[in-house]
């Protein structure tokens, strides 16, 4: 059986099935898609509330440090690669239509971050290929321009984003 725990309750029966598990709440807000890293030494957290603004949270598994975190606007999105980075898309709280991709190194424990992708869009699916070139699904967010691209990072190098082809979906096949 589920509980939930408010600030100032005991514990109140939840009905299975109904409402966020408390174990993955923090300060009310929902903690969605927890993604651990490829050698299990780290977990990124992306934290919901009500609208699509998160925050993006990655801790050592051993000690439970936090290594970062990062507030935007948009839908969870983390994704690891193979050689350390963890990526994810957002729009900043003071750049509307400013959408970007952020990659975090662990081993440089360096937040990297892309130009300006191309504004009023959103991004889909990050896919990260066996090479470690990255690839996002963007969609078009303007009445005029209301298409998808998968937009290609080479290697990684978020300073390299360009269009690759019209997607929305990128899913790396060997």
């Amino acid at each position: 059986m589920l509980t939930s725990l408010d600030d100032d309750e005991a514990a109140e029966p939840v009905a299975e099935g109904y409402g966020p598990d408390p174990d993955l709440t923090a300060s009310h807000r929902v903690m969605a898609e927890p993604s651990l890293s490829p050698d299990g030494a780290y977990v990124l957290t992306v934290e919901t509330g009500s609208d699509p603004q998160l925050t993006y949270t990655l801790y050592g598994v051993d000690d439970a440090s936090t290594l970062f975190d990062k507030f935007v606007y948009g839908m969870p999105s983390g994704e690891w690669s193979t050689d350390g980075r963890v990526a994810f898309w957002g729009i900043g709280p003071r750049q509307p239509n400013a959408m970007r991709v952020w990659a975090y190194d662990v081993e440089s424990r360096s937040l990297a971050r892309s130009p300006r992708l191309r504004g009023g869009m959103w991004g889909d699916r990050l896919a990260w290929s066996p090479a470690n070139d990255l690839a996002i699904g963007v969609i078009g967010g303007d009445a005029d321009d209301a298409r998808s691209d998968i937009w290609l990072a080479p290697g990684g190098d978020l300073r390299d984003f360009r269009v690759l082809t019209a997607g929305a979906l990128p899913v790396w096949v060997r």
